[in-house]
């Protein structure tokens, strides 16, 4: 499966648990599109970003701050629209992360309300499952903004995150349920 990994990686930041969430997706052998979110700074993260998105990175010393912010944003939606599963680490403010998952929740309520019009205008939205991991400590209100319909496809869970084993048991647990087509909301 491709899994589309949204986090914070500005503000409180761990590359510690992000590495190892990214490794235990693959170990799974699946494709983590967002793979960059690990790299150690923002400058090799757009790096990779370009290098993963087929993108010439030469292009990186031609273009604006602006243009090159439009690039990432535009790839990170083309990989949501593509992603087969959704994960989503609430640790920490993310503006990014934030639209991310407003994103790929708009184009799963799209699927719903409007089966008949196809799922985005661009093409078809490939995602089964979303799997939100928030911080228990601290709660976001984004835990509640599922309505009844958006259930049947988006697992929300509480956890420590400073509890890195209890983070990779509810990545593990959701791909291996995604991979087994069982439901995933909880």
């Amino acid at each position: 499966m491709k899994v589309y990994l949204a986090c914070s990686i500005t503000n409180n930041h761990d590359p510690v648990l992000l590495r190892k969430v990214v490794d235990a997706i693959q170990a799974q052998g699946h494709r983590v599109l967002s793979e960059h979110v690990v790299a150690p700074s923002k400058e090799e993260s757009t790096a990779i970003l370009f290098q993963n998105a087929d993108l010439e990175t030469s292009a990186l010393k031609v273009l604006n701050p602006e243009q090159v912010a439009l690039i990432i944003r535009d790839t990170d939606f083309r990989w949501i629209e593509e992603c087969d599963a959704f994960i989503a680490l609430f640790f920490g403010g993310s503006d990014g992360r934030g639209a991310e998952y407003e994103h790929i929740r708009y184009l799963l309520e799209l699927r719903i309300r409007y089966p008949e019009i196809g799922v985005c205008l661009r093409g078809e939205c490939n995602c089964r499952g979303i799997l939100g991991i928030f911080d228990k400590n601290s709660i976001s209100r984004l835990i509640w903004a599922a309505n009844h319909r958006e259930r049947e496809y988006y697992r929300r869970v509480l956890v420590d995150p400073n509890n890195i084993e209890e983070v990779l048991a509810q990545v593990t647990e959701f791909l291996f349920a995604m991979e087994k087509k069982e439901v995933v909301y909880a």
